[in-house]
């Protein structure tokens, strides 16, 4: 690696940290369309609609990071297998949470990624990676309100036709 700017090399592990983060983003836009289909099948369309931009979402992080990578000098970017997202939750309420759940896990690997490419002395990675760190804390937000939604509407099934009324 040279200088960690744009146009320079990235060290072999930042590289494929990239690309296993990038991995991870489209695994998380599986797991929303994924989500989205659960909902679309109980004729929930408003959320199954806005799970189905979350997952448009995760999947331009991954192509995000699939670029930068292929714009350092010398960049590979891999396309890595990826595991079957869940499918099969019994309630609205565990999808909400389990959703919930595996956006703070990715708010702390995006932070590990942005720490290593810190300790590798890459400060343009670095400073792309603050997006990524600014795009987890707005979705753990949001999140972490719509779980609170979820789990109140619980009480009263029919509450459920509001958020998806809410979210279309």
């Amino acid at each position: 690696m040279v200088d960690g700017v744009s146009g320079t090399a990235l060290s072999a592990t930042l590289e494929k940290a990239l690309n296993a983060h990038a991995a991870e983003e489209m695994h998380s836009s599986q797991l929303y369309l994924s989500a989205s289909f659960w909902f679309a099948n109980k004729n929930y369309d408003g959320i199954a609609g806005f799970l189905l931009k979350e997952s448009e979402e995760e999947r331009s992080h991954a192509l995000k990071i699939y670029d930068y990578v292929l714009t350092r000098c010398d960049g590979r970017a891999d396309v890595l297998a990826l595991p079957k997202p869940k499918n099969n939750w019994e309630t609205p309420q565990e999808v909400f949470r389990d959703l919930f759940e595996a956006e703070k896990e990715f708010s702390l690997k995006v932070r590990n990624l942005r720490s290593l490419a810190l300790q590798e002395k890459d400060q343009g990675a670095h400073i792309f990676l603050d997006w990524f760190v600014q795009e987890q804390e707005r979705a753990v937000d949001e999140w972490d309100k719509l779980n609170s939604k979820m789990e109140a509407y619980a009480a009263l099934p029919g509450l459920l036709w509001h958020l998806d009324k809410e979210l279309e």
